[in-house]
């Protein structure tokens, strides 16, 4: 959920996530940060961060409005503003991870495929310290065997129906949200800026052929 926009292309976002027993859940007060460097490095970067200390986000969020979480823990300092929305009620007995500096999402126009659809090949990094003291290696298997498959799975899922009626509520979601003009405005410079780069390409390649085997 979003906490509270911090500017046209920066919010505060909160996520928690299910982790099995003994150990609590683990959540994040997420700060993100849109660049575009399309024109420089091809692609619309989102820097991500967080440095929670391993604190509750309820101890974190009663820090807003001046001061800074992570400095108990010694992690960076983070301001949170006086107007961010209530944390969510998954947030009450969960541990805060950390997310470090260089941690980021990518988003690289790629050519448009056989059907003319654009294409953008998107790739996440997170460096995270979850505070586990030790992970069991029957966690770990659970994570890699059973977890991120299934996540995968969701969202092929999801990204290949989203414009039937089966995924409606999404599209519904995107249309309510505060940041649908961000959403436009960043659909309108990855058309132009496609547009642009792969006309050259073409005009580059000599023979009609489309860049990256598309008919």
């Amino acid at each position: 959920s979003v906490l509270c926009p911090t500017g046209v292309s920066r919010a505060i976002h909160y996520y928690n996530q299910w982790v099995p027993w003994p150990f609590a859940h683990r959540d994040v007060i997420l700060h993100s940060h849109g660049v575009d460097a399309l024109d420089e490095l091809g692609a619309l970067v989102i820097m991500l961060r967080a440095a929670g200390g391993g604190q509750p986000s309820s101890q974190q969020y009663a820090q807003q409005g001046g001061s800074h979480a992570g400095d108990a823990q010694g992690g960076a300092p983070v301001q949170l503003p006086g107007d961010v929305a209530p944390l969510p009620a998954e947030s009450k007995g969960s541990v805060s991870v950390d997310v470090h500096e260089g941690s980021c999402l990518t988003f690289v126009p790629k050519a448009p495929g056989a059907d003319g659809v654009p294409l953008i090949e998107s790739t996440i990094m997170v460096h995270v310290d979850p505070y586990f003291p030790r992970v069991p290696t029957f966690i770990i298997d659970f994570v890699l065997r059973i977890l991120a498959p299934f996540i995968y799975r969701q969202v092929v899922a999801i990204t290949s129906a989203f414009d039937t009626d089966k995924y409606a509520i999404f599209r519904q979601r995107i249309d309510d949200s505060p940041t649908t003009p961000l959403y436009d405005l960043v659909k309108r410079r990855f058309a132009a800026h496609s547009a642009q780069k792969f006309a050259s390409s073409l005009e580059a390649d000599g023979n009609g052929a489309v860049p990256n085997g598309a008919d």
